[in-house]
């Protein structure tokens, strides 16, 4: 299956956010998935996708990662109510993480990304997951996962260049059959 790819280093938090907004016009029949990496170099607090109630402390080298998808079986046939569960499968086999439901990507028993999703008025689907690389990021109000605080990449000593990463993100949904293009 065809998909479009966007990566971005080192950019401003509000491009990023603005990147992803975009990301669904990106996807159709023809080419149901767009996957966007971007690395934000200033921290900032976020609304998280899909929870409105919940918003989302980022420090600065925080991986934001878009997947939008023509619709939620775009990837793998997927019941509504396992979006993330069908589809956050490629960012665990590129970043080695786990995922148990809820909003957490989680490694070596710790959470280290906020995961979350919404559909537009057109079905399509936009997943995003905030990734702490440098420094871990956190929710307000405060949470973590089942007492465990949110970890940094680096603190569990999984950092490599960020082409490395990048390189790994996509690899990992390159698995589940999609071929990215320009």
């Amino acid at each position: 299956m065809r998909g479009q790819l966007f990566i971005s280093t080192d950019s401003d938090l509000a491009d990023c956010l603005a990147a992803n907004a975009r990301l669904r016009e990106q996807v159709s029949g023809e080419v149901p998935v767009a996957l966007q990496v971007s690395s934000c170099r200033d921290p900032g607090r976020v609304p998280a996708r899909g929870r409105p109630e919940l918003a989302l402390d980022l420090p600065a080298g925080t991986w934001i990662v878009g997947l939008a998808l023509a619709h939620d079986s775009a990837l793998l046939p997927t019941p509504a109510d396992r979006v993330l569960n069908r589809n956050v499968r490629g960012l665990l086999r590129g970043l080695g993480a786990q995922y148990f439901g809820g909003d957490h990507l989680v490694i070596a028993g710790r959470p280290v990304a906020w995961v979350g999703f919404d559909r537009d008025a057109d079905q399509r689907v936009l997943i995003e997951a905030y990734i702490g690389v440098e420094a871990p990021i956190a929710t307000w109000p405060l949470s973590d996962m089942r007492g465990r605080p949110y970890a940094s990449l680096r603190e569990l000593g999984l950092v490599g260049s960020p082409a490395e990463l990048a390189d790994r993100i996509v690899a990992g949904h390159g698995r589940l059959g999609v071929q990215f293009g320009p």
